[in-house]
């Protein structure tokens, strides 16, 4: 077996499929980020901890929508 045709074997047998996951878990979690950031906006940010919290979520939906905005596309 050629190097070549190795290297496509173990990329459609193990990177493929796990790129597929990552984008479909990314894409969902992108879907629903949001309505946990509206709940915990609406709790309200008293402290310094609850803000730092809600910044954090905001940035893991912004690495989310990156990463799962190639979901299912044809």
């Amino acid at each position: 077996m050629a190097y070549q045709e190795l290297k496509l074997s173990f990329r459609g047998r193990y990177i493929v499929p796990v790129k597929r996951m990552v984008q479909w878990f990314a894409f969902w979690a992108a879907v629903f980020l949001p309505f946990v950031l509206l709940f915990y906006l609406g709790l309200g940010l008293n402290t310094l901890h609850e803000v730092t919290v809600f910044a954090g979520l905001v940035m893991l939906n912004s690495a989310a929508v990156f990463l799962g905005h190639e979901h299912n596309r044809s």
